[in-house]
């Protein structure tokens, strides 16, 4: 689990269940350095950026970043790749977003938001529409603008965060296009969906809670994890369609730290997207119910980091975000199945024939 995720889930009890991560500055090469689980070959230099760190915010590869810095005109870049919860561009991209806006006062100045630069760019043939970039100019403090590029590349999502304080807003978009194409990633084998701003939705989720299943009722928790983990398995296998991505609408249960949307305005299923570090819940109808009738009526909870997938007890009908987010200290994991290729076994946490 990165660091960036461990920020979130720090007050959980979640956490002692796993070794504490750690952020680990990467040791790079005089040149190009390899991140061997993406195949990227980051350069040492990017026109006139210079690169002078790299961390990984776990032990896997599976959440990194390089920083490059542009002494003339006193530019920092940051390039960013990792294993999203939900690798989708628009919400890695609001949620990027209101981290910069949250953090202003403190660490930029103040956003000039009606100077705000949003644009969407076709990184590649086969992604058209497919990036979203968003600038904003800055004063108040040393830096004069700050901006963020978000795009999907297969299972990452790539995000570079620039700020300046010298370049204004146009000279800063214009360095960071000139940075992501100095960069030369490779076109991805396939193309992402068109990304977008997005819009509330035009209902609410019900706000009626629900119920977890109980642990005295191991067998239908057991079921629960052995049926839900083993359809993760068979979803990763098959591979997922970023050219295919939904649209999703943000619900007005979002708070500050994090946001709820629903694909398609879906009333039935949601996903909970916390912090900007690529953490995500799930929660839809739980599979063990298409397949044990005592199962019915369940909810699974799902959490997802960049290198592990984290199955939570499940309910008795659909939790209300507010659940979603307690069931981290009200809950308990009931599996565990890495994301990082090559360490796929699922780990089953709950006691059989018991409490």
């Amino acid at each position: 689990m990165s660091k960036r995720a461990a920020i979130f889930l720090s007050m959980a009890a979640l956490l002692p269940l796993a070794p504490a991560a750690a952020q680990t500055t990467l040791t790079l090469p005089a040149g190009a350095w390899k991140h061997d689980p993406s195949g990227f070959t980051i350069p040492a230099n990017v026109g006139s950026f210079v690169r002078f760190r790299g961390t990984d915010y776990g032990s896997s590869l599976s959440d990194v970043s390089v920083s490059f810095g542009d002494e003339a005109t006193g530019t920092v870049a940051t390039f960013y790749v990792f294993r999203a919860g939900l690798p989708d561009v628009s919400i890695a991209t609001e949620r990027a977003d209101s981290a910069i806006v949250t953090n202003a006062p403190q660490t930029y100045g103040t956003l000039d938001t009606a100077g705000r630069r949003w644009d969407r760019l076709s990184l590649w043939p086969n992604s058209q529409n497919g990036a979203l970039r968003i600038i904003y100019p800055v004063s108040g403090k040393e830096i004069k603008s700050t901006g963020l590029l978000v795009a999907r590349h297969g299972d990452w999502l790539i995000k570079v965060r620039m700020s300046s304080r010298q370049l204004d807003a146009a000279g800063l978009e214009a360095a960071m296009s000139r940075f992501i194409q100095g960069l030369g990633l490779p076109t991805p084998k396939t193309g992402s969906a068109a990304a977008y701003a997005i819009a509330p939705c035009a209902d609410a989720l019900p706000a009626t809670e629900a119920q977890l299943v109980s642990a005295d009722d191991s067998q239908k928790v057991l079921t629960s994890a052995l049926i839900g983990s083993s359809a993760l398995t068979a979803a990763k296998a098959k591979g997922s369609s970023p050219e295919k991505s939904p649209v999703y609408c943000r619900d007005s249960s979002s708070q500050s730290g994090y946001s709820v949307y629903r694909a398609g305005g879906s009333r039935s299923s949601y996903v909970l997207a916390a912090g900007d570090g690529g953490v995500a819940f799930t929660v839809a109808p739980d599979p063990a119910g298409q397949v044990n009738k005592a199962n019915a009526g369940q909810y699974s909870v799902v959490l997802m980091t960049s290198d592990r997938v984290i199955g939570m007890t499940p309910y008795v009908g659909m939790p209300t975000p507010a659940q979603t987010i307690g069931s981290l200290q009200k809950s308990k994991p009931i599996f565990i199945q890495s994301r990082v290729p090559g360490k796929g076994n699922v780990e089953i946490l709950v006691p059989q024939g018991g409490k």
